[in-house]
């Protein structure tokens, strides 16, 4: 491993449980869903939010049967998965990348979801993020970040060692007030 992966991992590792400890000091009600052993997933109401590890799902706000979510909105719960075949994975082709980085799932820059530390190495790894919405019609986006240099207003990628999805023109999806659409989203390949 060089010395730069391992300074960054440190980095990520750090600011993970920096964030955890501001985010439990200060009563967050962020949904965090545990899908894939050992990591975490995490989201807030449509803004970054990089919290660290927790087994709480958050609060109802409202009546709304998105936890987090105001009742004035809605929300897109996002199962991001890999391919089996590695062929096209960026950290098969390029040795800076590792598979390892910010997951990010948006509909645009206000209106995201991210999971730090989001590991994709395991072909059976899975991640839930709940993205609160604004009622209207929308195409989920959704990349691995490897190298963590997307501004936190990016919903989108096109650095060749981010992973995306194949459909870079997601379909548009309706989502009203109060209600949940469930997506799934497989990472595919590099975002170049």
């Amino acid at each position: 491993m060089g010395v730069s992966t391992c300074v960054r991992r440190s980095m990520r590792r750090t600011l993970a449980l920096a964030a955890a400890l501001a985010l439990s000091a200060c009563g967050d009600s962020s949904s965090a869903q545990k899908s894939d052993a050992g990591n975490v997933s995490t989201s807030d109401s449509g803004s970054d939010n990089d919290a660290g590890p927790s087994e709480d799902a958050g609060e109802d706000a409202g009546s709304s049967p998105c936890k987090g979510c105001s009742s004035q909105q809605g929300c897109f719960i996002a199962r991001v998965t890999r391919s089996p075949d590695e062929i096209n994975m960026p950290w098969r082709s390029w040795p800076e990348a590792d598979g390892v980085g910010t997951l990010v799932v948006g509909v645009d820059e206000t209106q995201r979801a991210v999971a730090i530390n989001a590991d994709f190495r395991r072909a059976d790894a899975s991640y839930d993020l709940t993205l609160c919405v604004t009622p209207g019609s929308y195409g989920l986006d959704c990349f691995l970040d490897d190298n963590e240099n997307a501004d936190s207003s990016r919903f989108e990628s096109g650095d060749y060692l981010d992973t995306c999805q194949d459909d870079r023109s997601p379909p548009q999806m309706e989502v009203a007030a109060g209600t949940v659409r469930q997506v799934s989203i497989v990472l595919t390949g590099s975002c170049d």
